[in-house]
């Protein structure tokens, strides 16, 4: 009788904590900058997951376009990590900008955090054609994940 209620115990502390802990909401998740530039080769506002070398070879490819044969992707072991990318597509002047700030685990998946600079007014810019990239690494997820953007006007100083 005494075993029985001892396993019957265990059992019940056992499916109570389960085989692993629930996720918090909004639990912080860190992101690590891979890189940034205001030269890519998008056109267009997109952004990107990625899981394994196949779909970072083609991202490279669209970030870089012709130039991508020059510059080497990074190393990620995609079995303990994944790229979030975010490109703002192409800009009239300088003074725009896109930088991941966050990510935080939720129940429904993970939310990347996203600032899109643009210049204030009055402010000078160089008249030249931008296109800024974000580039983060971050733990491996399989699950969904979405982008929380926010837009932001950079003022001048």
């Amino acid at each position: 009788m005494r075993w029985t209620s001892l396993l019957a115990a265990i059992a019940v502390a056992a499916l109570a904590t389960g085989c692993s802990t629930p996720v918090a909401p909004n639990e912080s998740v860190p992101v690590v900058p891979v890189t940034q530039s205001d030269d890519s080769a998008i056109g267009a506002e997109t952004t990107f997951v990625i899981r394994s070398n196949e779909e970072l070879a083609v991202a490279w490819s669209q970030i870089y376009g012709e130039r991508a044969r020059l510059t080497l992707p990074p190393q990620i072991d995609f079995n303990a990590y994944m790229l979030v990318i975010v490109a703002i597509g192409r800009q009239p002047s300088s003074g725009f900008s896109v930088k991941i700030t966050g990510a935080t685990r939720e129940r429904d998946g993970l939310v990347v955090h996203v600032t899109v600079g643009r210049p204030g007014e009055n402010c000078g810019t160089a008249a030249v054609i931008t296109s800024p990239v974000a580039i983060a690494r971050l733990p491996r997820t399989d699950g969904p994940v979405r982008f929380d953007i926010t837009r932001t006007s950079v003022p001048c100083r």
